[in-house]
């Protein structure tokens, strides 16, 4: 989560700020003030943002979008796994062909994704792999 986080808070500030969060997703002002800075050439100090005002309203999104971007991943994990069972020398069975499809599709079947309390994915139903 804290790329998309960062890109977000990177969105706000001009551009070339260095950011650093020291937390994976800062969710409230508090947080958010102790632990994302900026560097003003000699040290890290508040980003100046308005939590409120312009990060707390987004937070689903950006949760969201970190979801999506774990289970492309994970997504591309499997396909790899698999793509043994599309070389030119085979013949996938269609339960095969079906279980790929699925995965290129997951992203679109998942409209639920998020990040738990304990940023894991959740909202996505994982095909099931054939024998």
């Amino acid at each position: 989560m804290s790329h998309a986080y960062l890109e977000f808070v990177k969105a706000l500030l001009p551009e070339g700020t260095s950011v650093r969060c020291d937390r994976d997703a800062p969710t409230t002002a508090a947080e958010f003030e102790q632990t994302v800075f900026i560097w003003d050439g000699d040290d890290f100090v508040s980003t100046g943002i308005d939590f409120d005002a312009e990060i707390a309203p987004h937070i689903d999104t950006i949760k969201r979008d970190a979801a999506l971007n774990f289970i492309r991943v994970e997504r591309n994990a499997r396909l790899f796994a698999t793509d043994v069972w599309v070389l030119p020398d085979r013949s996938p069975t269609q339960a095969q062909l079906d279980y790929r499809q699925a995965l290129r599709d997951i992203t679109d079947n998942c409209p639920d994704a998020t990040l738990d309390e304990n940023n894991l994915v959740t909202g996505v139903t994982w095909p099931t792999k054939p024998e």
